[in-house]
């Protein structure tokens, strides 16, 4: 199933910039987060150990709506 969005509302730059930031590699190393193959974040503990921090298909639905914007 695909759900498109069209003609949404826009984010304004202050908007975006935030969401980007969401799934930058910056932000990411600084809290120990790391991504999976289906778009989970995750913190990495080491051997193994993680906690989800966001649901899979996270990653693949911030970049969708920012291609949109």
């Amino acid at each position: 199933m695909t759900l498109e969005i069209s003609n949404g509302p826009k984010l304004n730059l202050l908007e975006r910039e935030a969401v980007e930031y969401t799934i930058s590699p910056k932000f990411w190393r600084a809290e120990g987060w790391k991504e999976e193959a289906n778009g989970r974040v995750v913190k990495d503990f080491g051997d193994g150990r993680t906690r989800t921090v966001f649901k899979p298909g996270f990653v693949s639905a911030i970049r969708t709506i920012l291609k949109h914007q």
